[in-house]
């Protein structure tokens, strides 16, 4: 994780990025289904989705409603983004909303580059918030929950997400440590 890094974020602005395979397990349709509704309200926030379509895949979403969100200027869409540190720069809010995730690159890089997460109160996702104070939980597959702690997030003051911000950041800093996590499975197989 060296190559992110903290940078100080705009909270004027709220800036919600999704990063992922757009399937259904990552709770996207959950997602794509809330930010119209969102976006009335507020229309000022600004959603970012980044993952590709993999067409071959079952599970993977239905590109119209991908294509109405574009279209309807709901969404901002990159197919594939190699670059994600200048993501991670301009979001105000990583969210994940997965089914299932266990310990999550995406979030993890989020939190070392400290942004706030919002993620589904499941196994790994929700231990990264409990412990943190870095985010919000939603329930799974909660269209209700979810929208309702987007609408929460909005709400909170600058200096509650610059704190949620830092947050991140430190736990990143303390648990993300390849050097630490290196020290502790070497210590690990001592015992062995």
């Amino acid at each position: 994780f060296k190559k992110f890094k903290y940078s100080k974020k705009n909270f004027n602005n709220n800036n919600f990025v999704f990063i992922g395979r757009l399937i259904k397990e990552k709770g996207v349709e959950e997602l794509f289904d809330i930010i119209p509704y969102i976006k009335s309200i507020s229309p000022n926030v600004n959603f970012k989705i980044i993952g590709q379509i993999d067409k071959n895949n079952p599970r993977s979403i239905d590109p119209k409603k991908l294509k109405s969100l574009i279209n309807n200027k709901y969404i901002e869409y990159l197919n594939f983004e190699t670059n994600l540190v200048k993501e991670y720069k301009k979001a105000t809010c990583l969210i994940l909303p997965s089914y299932r995730e266990g310990l999550s690159k995406t979030l993890m890089e989020a939190m070392t580059s400290g942004v706030p997460i919002i993620t589904t109160n499941v196994p790994g996702c929700a231990d990264l918030v409990k412990n943190s104070g870095a985010g919000l939980l939603v329930k799974l597959k909660d269209r209700k929950s979810l929208k309702n702690q987007i609408l929460k997030f909005i709400d909170f003051s600058i200096s509650k997400k610059k704190v949620m911000s830092i947050n991140a950041h430190t736990y990143a800093k303390k648990k993300f440590n390849e050097r630490i996590i290196i020290k502790e499975y070497l210590n690990a197989i001592k015992k062995i």
